[in-house]
């Protein structure tokens, strides 16, 4: 099963809540799920926390809110709707460039260690031949191996006769054509 990393609340995340539990959504120009994901986490998550800023808001409801929110709750109250959709604004625009960042280096970032040292010299000689760094060689290396480089171009058969023809092709011997025979009577 592939479980989403649980999403770590900040206090501008929970600005985000009160914001939406006193204002909602839309004078941000984003639904609350648009909002969630450039967050980070589930539409689910950000609408339990709208919810924890309403019991800490009106005293009743969820008993186990974070402290968090509670003190972010009464920290902006006084604030105009105006100067909060701004702060948020801004938090929405960072968060979006942070949670980019985040997934190129998730997918981009492999280490393997203990490699013996005849591997190496040899992604190092294979990879002088190719002109190309040791790193960037390791990536075509597997990439040609996973299969997740460039598709080849043409059809099969092409492919194959460029393949042997360094060979000096092959020349195959055609067995003859014979007489097709007649189809049997089944009616007998």
């Amino acid at each position: 099963m592939n479980k989403k990393a649980q999403h770590r609340w900040t206090e501008r995340d929970d600005l985000v809540a009160v914001y939406i539990y006193k204002h909602g959504a839309a004078n941000l120009g984003m639904s609350v799920e648009e909002i969630a994901q450039k967050l980070g986490m589930s539409t689910a998550s950000m609408k339990m926390r709208v919810q924890n800023v309403k019991s800490a808001d009106v005293g009743a409801g969820l008993n186990h809110i974070a402290e968090q929110t509670r003190s972010v709750l009464s920290h902006f109250d006084g604030w105009s709707e105006a100067k909060l959709r701004a702060k948020i604004k801004t938090h929405l625009a960072t968060a979006t460039r942070r949670s980019d960042r985040r997934s190129r280096i998730e997918t981009s970032t492999l280490t393997i260690r203990q490699i013996d040292k005849n591997t190496v010299a040899l992604i190092k000689a294979r990879a002088l031949r190719h002109g190309r760094s040791i790193e960037e060689e390791a990536r075509e290396i597997l990439r040609s191996t996973l299969g997740t480089g460039p598709r080849p171009k043409g059809n099969l058969a092409d492919r194959i006769r460029r393949r042997v023809a360094e060979f000096g092709g092959v020349e195959l011997e055609l067995p003859p054509r014979e007489p097709v025979s007649e189809p049997p009577d089944f009616d007998e």
